[in-house]
């Protein structure tokens, strides 16, 4: 009898964990594009730590890196990696300037279009424009806790030549990005979670230029 409760206990627990990572079609997408603009109209700034898991097919395990992110309206993003190793990118709308551990870099954002796109879709992410991208067939889910928003380009020879699909999931108490997944043509993705995150503080426009 007592192994009986505890596989029924067990099996309900599954199912709960279940339920709550199912996702359906958001009921109202009006309703869920109106909310999301409303609610990221008022963040001007975000300070959060990210964490990276990178899966490549050739790896058993995934490589795990971590640092800060910080974003200034209307297109300043600054990623700082501080673990395993210590690597900055900033893109401040006209600039892509990598720092790797004191050694710095600098070119236009036009002349890398990986870059620009991805930092186009993760500015309109946080700003709530990205259910209004042209680039991307869009479709838009919900469960208890999230929504997900899944991108597949369309172009297949601009973003579309580097990721099949990215995914993003918002954080339905907040509309605040909680993550984004990354699917990439030869079959690795990654995958970036955001924590901790705080809106609107002072961030100077010097930290998204070269030091």
């Amino acid at each position: 009898m007592k192994k009986l409760l505890i596989l029924i206990l067990f099996f309900n627990y599954v199912s709960l964990i279940i339920a709550q990572n199912d996702f359906v079609k958001v009921a109202d997408l009006a309703n869920f594009k109106t909310e999301l603009s409303k609610k990221t109209s008022s963040i001007k700034s975000i300070h959060a730590d990210f964490t990276q898991m990178k899966h490549m097919q050739i790896l058993a395990e995934p490589l795990k890196s971590s640092g800060i992110i910080r974003y200034k309206a209307e297109n300043k993003v600054k990623w700082s990696y501080t673990s395993p190793y210590k690597y900055e990118i900033i893109l401040n709308g006209k600039d892509i300037i990598i720092n790797d551990d004191g050694n710095v870099n600098a070119f236009s954002v036009g002349s890398s279009e990986m870059f620009s796109e991805m930092n186009d879709l993760i500015v309109n992410s946080v700003q709530g424009d990205v259910l209004d991208e042209k680039r991307f067939k869009i479709s838009c889910f919900e469960n208890k806790s999230y929504y997900k928003v899944e991108l597949v380009p369309i172009d297949k020879k601009k973003i579309g030549a580097f990721f099949t699909k990215v995914v993003v999931y918002f954080e339905k108490a907040d509309y605040s990005v909680s993550s984004v997944e990354m699917y990439e043509q030869g079959g690795d993705h990654t995958d970036i979670k955001f924590e901790n995150k705080n809106f609107n503080q002072s961030i100077s426009d010097a930290i998204f230029t070269a030091n």
